[in-house]
């Protein structure tokens, strides 16, 4: 048999960069946006790039300026979120919650934290304390972790002070002691009071 061409091997190597590069513009598991008027709905799963895909939707000169980011994610990536966080805090917009249909939990709680209105809404009856993160809604705090510390069943002491830096920046360090309060294959749920008693949101209506 006669060895493939040069020129053969040089575009099969290219078809796979070219995929190669296309599956990090695009990652398969990144936040989906969702755009109703001036609402943009984040869902799904935090990861980096999607700091940069946020900006474009918010720079997009075709659609009505966002005011109000909705969120339903379970978390992810830390510093992607807190780029998101503080694009959402330059832009002076609102951040929701639904408790009784969404999540925010883990990373998610720092992208809410950037809010200048922070809501938490249909939370009022939600029972609060460390759970299981099956079927979780509502907001929820936990130890910070990453693949290797999940891998050695502890959590990340990194990953949760870079959490809790972004909780203070962004003017809410009473969420310093929620994240302490499950650990991180857990979520502790928060309820509508005391998410205003501690300022994490500003509003439950």
């Amino acid at each position: 048999m006669s060895n493939p061409s040069i020129g053969a091997r040089l575009g099969t190597a290219a078809l796979a960069t070219s995929a190669f590069l296309a599956g990090l513009a695009a990652p398969s598991h990144a936040l989906e946006f969702t755009k109703s008027g001036t609402t943009l709905t984040l869902s799904g799963r935090i990861v980096d790039g999607d700091e940069l895909r946020f900006k474009e939707m918010l720079d997009d000169p075709g659609a009505p300026t966002i005011a109000t980011v909705r969120l339903d994610s379970g978390g992810g990536k830390i510093a992607p979120a807190g780029e998101i966080s503080r694009l959402i805090r330059a832009r002076r917009l609102t951040t929701l919650i639904d408790g009784a249909r969404a999540k925010c939990a883990s990373a998610c709680t720092v992208i809410f934290a950037g809010g200048t209105q922070r809501l938490y809404i249909n939370a009022d009856m939600l029972s609060e304390g460390p759970m299981s993160k099956s079927n979780f809604v509502g907001l929820g705090f936990h130890e910070g972790n990453s693949p290797l510390a999940l891998a050695a069943n502890h959590y990340s002491g990194q990953a949760t002070a870079k959490m809790v830096d972004y909780y203070y920046e962004m003017g809410i360090p009473s969420a310093k002691n929620l994240a302490s309060k499950a650990p991180p294959e857990q979520y502790y749920r928060i309820s509508g009071r005391t998410a205003l008693a501690t300022g994490i949101a500003t509003g439950t209506r």
